[in-house]
């Protein structure tokens, strides 16, 4: 069986480069004889597609595709041999078959009804309109942020210098490649006690959520200004 295997092998890809254009009631060029079957290059890439991610990850070479090609061929060798015996004709054997008619009868059922050809369109417009919210969501943005808080008047004009100079030390490490400079900042000084040991991150927010949780300044400055810039603004908070 492996000598003949191997010789068929060999042969096969002798017919798919002398003869790819050639076809036997299948689709795609045939890449393999297999007695008087054959074997299309869209049948082996079918196949090849039916894999898990991990298996069809280990066929990425012309080496590897050729052994996934000879298991098909010893599979179709197999399978002529056991038609050759009658076993296709035997109770269990008919009864797999017929099973295995019934999953895909009730597979392309609940596709063809998943689609939504039988519901009328006027149906479906109707469930859109009383769930837009579920499918219209506002814009959100990925924020960080470093809090520097003032708590009377007196203290606005320290906490600006103090603000202007984390954004300057912020600039110039950011200019010198440091990746994270933003965020290892946020750590160290901004007074938000949620944001802080996160790097500021506020993950995503919309600008409503922002401007709750925060102030409009804030919104405005995170969602029209450019990504990965350092907008400085005023935070008011209760």
């Amino acid at each position: 069986m492996k000598i003949k295997l191997s010789a068929l092998f060999l042969a096969a890809f002798a017919v798919a480069s002398i003869a790819g254009c050639k076809r036997d009631g299948k689709h795609g060029p045939v890449i393999a004889k297999v007695g008087n079957d054959s074997i299309t290059a869209d049948e082996f890439k079918k196949r090849l597609d039916e894999t898990s991610p991990f298996l069809r990850a280990r066929y990425n070479t012309i080496e590897r595709k050729k052994e996934f090609l000879e298991s098909l061929i010893r599979n179709e060798l197999l399978a002529q041999e056991a038609e050759r015996q009658g076993l296709d004709k035997s109770p269990a054997v008919r009864e797999q078959v017929k099973r295995a008619m019934i999953q895909e009868l009730i597979k392309k059922q609940l596709d063809e009804k998943l689609s939504g050809n039988d519901i009328p369109d006027s149906e479906l417009k109707g469930y859109y309109d009383s769930h837009i919210d579920d499918f219209v969501k506002p814009e959100r943005a990925r924020v960080y942020h470093i809090l520097v808080a003032a708590k009377d008047a007196k203290d606005k004009a320290q906490a600006k210098k103090k603000a202007e100079a984390l954004l300057k030390d912020i600039n110039e490490r950011t200019r010198k490649g440091e990746v994270n400079a933003f965020q290892a900042v946020a750590q160290k000084d901004s007074q938000d006690p949620t944001s802080a040991p996160m790097g500021g991150d506020l993950r995503f927010v919309s600008k409503d959520e922002l401007t709750k949780s925060y102030s409009a300044e804030l919104a405005n400055a995170a969602f029209e200004s450019s990504p990965r810039s350092f907008p400085a603004s005023r935070l008011p908070r209760a």
